[in-house]
């Protein structure tokens, strides 16, 4: 297997995983968001927010993973308001359980502490809790949401 970091050539892939993520997590595609995924990588990419590996067992890509960098008014807990938000975890089923989802948070927590940020964050499916506190994340709970 080998690990390749992303570039805006790949943001086909990178939206293949993202809906193939969101279907097994339990969201139906009720709608076609294909132009909006592939315009949020590419926009990322565009502004170099947004770093992104991909996978391969020889020519098949496997699984992905990608860190956004955010900002956010500064706080107590984080003095710059900057953060990285970890998304896109996703591995193949036929290659979990080999530490490629592990590899891969903690390639986007070397590239957050490259960049100097302090704090990371993520949203965790039930599947993908246990490979997140085995690398030190804790639940956190001070968010909440409106859907307009």
């Amino acid at each position: 297997m080998e690990i390749k970091r992303a570039t805006i050539k790949d943001v086909t892939i990178l939206t293949e995983f993202r809906k193939i993520q969101l279907m097994d997590e339990g969201q139906e595609p009720i709608i076609d968001i294909d132009e909006t995924v592939s315009a949020y990588f590419k926009d990322g990419f565009e502004r170099g927010v947004n770093v992104s590996w991909i996978v391969y067992d020889g020519e098949v890509s496997i699984a992905c993973g990608s860190v956004v960098f955010l900002s956010a008014p500064p706080s107590y807990i984080n003095k710059t308001g900057e953060y990285g938000y970890i998304h896109s975890i996703y591995t193949d089923k036929k290659y979990r359980g080999q530490g490629i989802a592990t590899k891969l948070t903690k390639m986007a927590i070397e590239e957050a502490k490259r960049r100097g940020v302090k704090v990371v964050r993520l949203q965790a499916s039930e599947e993908g809790l246990s490979v997140y506190e085995k690398v030190g994340f804790v639940m956190h709970n001070e968010h909440m949401i409106l859907r307009l």
